[in-house]
């Protein structure tokens, strides 16, 4: 029952009560075989009843408005998984805190690695146990005058005093071993292990604290610095800790555009055609991206994929190149061509999606291609995650009828073992491990064997970054299948892609 209710009660409570003496007096007054002494005792007795029952409403009146004020208090500053204080409480005492401008501080962004895998692979009662156990390190683990909360689903915003660089992470690197000390039940404890990392921001402006009205801002701005340092080591490393400097201040200019970049089709489709290596025409091609920024021209993946990559801005950037592919692929159908595969990148984020599957199928259904015109390029890297995760995303995409690459193989974490149990198509050998090994007969082997293996499999060898005559002889000489390269094409724009299938399609059919 509310308090209103009790309110209600209590008033009504009060009124039959005052009535009831009222009849009762007169009622009593009446009888003659009762003196006025009796009606009197009588009459307190019920007195002292309502008294004490109105007393008692008024008391739960009271603990219920307690209750609720309790309520309300925890709704609005507790975080409902580890108890302790939420964000929005984290922003009023940090504000509090840096604006007195007693001590220097750090901002602190801590991220457990692969959360989403862990709530996928052991339900989220063990992910909240976890985010729980990583609460109560941390909060041991701090000092007087420092603060932390629980900021998104896996990371936790820490205010942490600072004396230098090495104090700081000797600090953080303790709380992160403490964190990869988790146990849980024997089973889960044999398959999962807890590890995080770090992104620090020292907070050497203290201007920004001078106006209490832009607190909330620039605390948001700061911990903002602290997540992009952290960027630079989420998924790489663990138990490892960033610092933000200025090669990551001049990153962050582009992460800045980049939403406007994909609104204002800055982003630019280019296709590198792939080659059949026996006869040389043309059997497909790599949908690459290019960034037109509208300050510094064109820029190369290598300027902004890494960067997009960390940020989960990548995830966003190849549904667009897919769904810049589809439409390229259904305009080529509808003009009665037959157009050859196309081959799109795509992150290891995406396969640790709910919905991944799902997106791409409604893209391909949004544009009426068949499955079988898409190639999705994987790196070889997501075999080294979580394996039993891959298995069941590729075979549903298989089930839709797309084909499968594995891309960069050879190009250092490569494992043949892997292969028996990853369901792909085409096996794409890395242009770096290509050029380290092909100038010596034991490389040379080294490459027969892979693709020997890779055609007992049924499993389609792409050679990567062919740049030479030698090369393409060697690759022909065992029996690679499709070559791609400057010796056979740059990537070039779409409109001179089409022109160059359309003149390849015109030669083999005279």
């Amino acid at each position: 029952m509310n308090s209103k209710k009790y309110f209600i009660t209590a008033a009504a409570v009060l009124i039959v009560g005052v009535c009831v003496f009222f009849v009762m007096g007169n009622v009593i007054n009446g009888f003659y075989f009762f003196d006025n002494e009796i009606v009197i005792n009588i009459l307190s007795v019920l007195s002292g009843i309502l008294a004490g029952i109105a007393m008692f409403l008024f008391i739960r009146l009271i603990n219920v408005k307690n209750n609720d004020k309790k309520i309300i208090y925890e709704m609005a500053y507790i975080d409902k998984v580890t108890g302790m204080m939420n964000k929005n409480k984290f922003v009023s005492e940090a504000a509090d805190i840096l604006m007195k401008k007693n001590d220097k501080y750090a901002a602190v962004v801590l991220e457990v690695n692969n959360f989403d895998v862990i709530n996928e692979l052991f339900g989220f009662d063990e992910g909240n146990d976890i985010l729980r156990f990583i609460a109560r390190v941390i909060e041991r683990n701090l000092n007087e005058g420092e603060l932390f909360a629980r900021a998104t689903a896996s990371r936790f915003n820490i205010l942490i005093k600072y004396d230098d660089n090495e104090g700081i992470k000797t600090r953080l690197e303790m709380i992160m071993d403490d964190i990869s000390e988790y146990k849980g039940d024997d089973n889960i404890s044999a398959k999962c292990s807890v590890s995080s990392c770090c992104g620090v921001y020292v907070i050497n402006d203290e201007s920004l604290f001078d106006n209490y009205s832009e607190m909330e801002f620039n605390i948001s701005h700061i911990f903002g610095r602290a997540k992009f340092a952290l960027s630079e080591v989420t998924g790489n490393y663990i138990n490892y800790c960033s610092f933000y400097n200025e090669e990551i201040r001049s990153q962050l200019i582009y992460e800045s555009d980049m939403e406007y970049a994909l609104k204002n089709n800055e982003f630019v489709v280019y296709i590198q055609p792939k080659y059949d290596i026996k006869n040389h025409i043309l059997t497909g091609g790599e949908a690459l991206v290019r960034w037109n920024h509208h300050d510094k021209g064109f820029l190369p993946p290598d300027k902004f994929v890494p960067l997009f990559e960390k940020n989960g801005f990548i995830v966003e950037l190849d549904m667009y190149v897919f769904e810049v592919v589809c439409k390229m692929q259904k305009r080529w159908l509808d003009m009665g061509l037959n157009p050859v595969r196309i081959s799109v990148n795509q992150s290891r984020i995406h396969l640790f999606k709910r919905d991944y599957v799902d997106v791409l199928k409604g893209i391909l259904d949004k544009y009426q291609v068949p499955a079988n015109l898409i190639e999705l390029e994987i790196t070889e890297t997501v075999a080294f995650e979580s394996m039993d995760v891959i298995v069941d995303v590729l075979k549903r995409l298989h089930e839709i009828g797309f084909k499968i690459s594995m891309d960069d193989f050879g190009s250092g974490y490569s494992s043949l073992n892997m292969l028996k149990d990853l369901e792909v198509d085409v096996l794409k050998i890395d242009k770096a491990f290509f050029e380290e090994t092909s100038n010596t007969k034991k490389g040379q082997n080294i490459i027969e064997s892979i693709i020997d293996m890779a055609s007992r499999l049924g499993i389609e060898t792409v050679a990567e970054g062919v740049e030479t005559v030698e090369q393409v002889e060697l690759l022909q000489g065992n029996g690679c299948d499709v070559a791609q390269g400057y010796f056979y094409a740059m990537p070039m724009p779409l409109e001179d892609y089409e022109n160059n299938e359309l003149i390849n399609r015109r030669n083999v059919e005279s």
